[in-house]
């Protein structure tokens, strides 16, 4: 067996993580190598970045302290081209990185089915869409550009849910209509560049059964 990338992408509180540890469990007690990953960018190379943004949102806020005034004053900042572009290449750079060294190598030479929870989409959507303010047409463009640079994704599994359930599992992260701005993009552009989207909020065995299913389909073992 090669090893295969599988993504889990969704909005936050869609059931992304428990349903990918519930996935690698069922592979291993099946015998299948596999491994959890989280896939999403984490700040390394753009960190200067975000503090010099920091720094000004912090003296530009003093009076604003909500968290989504802060999100606009940051969109805001963005607007400069200059510190779009190293805001940009940063988190590009960081993500290549993190999915070369965490997620691919360590799995390429085993023959693992690595289950990965966020990757590009995820870090398109969240760290740079919404920072940044970007439409569907621009977030497309983004990825056409940005995916040939990734390894491919044997399968990729929007997980969605109703924004008011993921609202009620983690109101201290976003607004209710930001949780609805996301979940619309993850859904469009999602079925854009062919992911298969999943109903989170049905019973946890029947969606792990779903995705099992699905991973028959592109070489994995498994007698169902």
């Amino acid at each position: 067996m090669k090893t295969l990338l599988v993504c889990f992408s969704g909005i936050d509180g869609s059931g992304k993580t428990t349903l990918c540890k519930e996935v690698v469990n069922e592979l291993r007690s099946r015998k299948i190598p596999s491994r959890y990953v989280y896939g999403r960018f984490l700040p390394v190379v753009v960190a200067p970045v975000f503090k010099v943004i920091s720094t000004l949102i912090s003296r530009k806020g003093d009076q604003q302290e909500h968290r989504y005034d802060r999100n606009e004053i940051k969109r805001r900042l963005l607007r400069n081209p200059i510190l779009f572009k190293l805001f940009l290449i940063g988190i590009l750079v960081d993500q290549s990185l993190r999915i070369l060294l965490k997620v691919y190598l360590p799995s390429i030479l085993r023959k693992k089915v690595i289950i990965c929870d966020r990757y590009l989409l995820d870090t398109v959507i969240m760290d740079i869409a919404r920072d940044c303010g970007l439409g569907k047409n621009e977030i497309t463009r983004l990825l056409q550009q940005c995916l040939p640079l990734f390894p491919q994704a044997d399968l990729v599994f929007v997980v969605n849910v109703p924004p008011r359930i993921a609202f009620q599992r983690k109101s201290d992260l976003y607004s209710i209509e930001m949780l609805k701005q996301l979940s619309n993009m993850y859904l469009s552009i999602g079925k854009r560049f062919g992911a298969i989207i999943i109903d989170g909020t049905k019973n946890p065995s029947e969606l792990k059964h779903q995705v099992v299913c699905k991973l028959k389909s592109v070489g994995i073992p498994l007698n169902l």
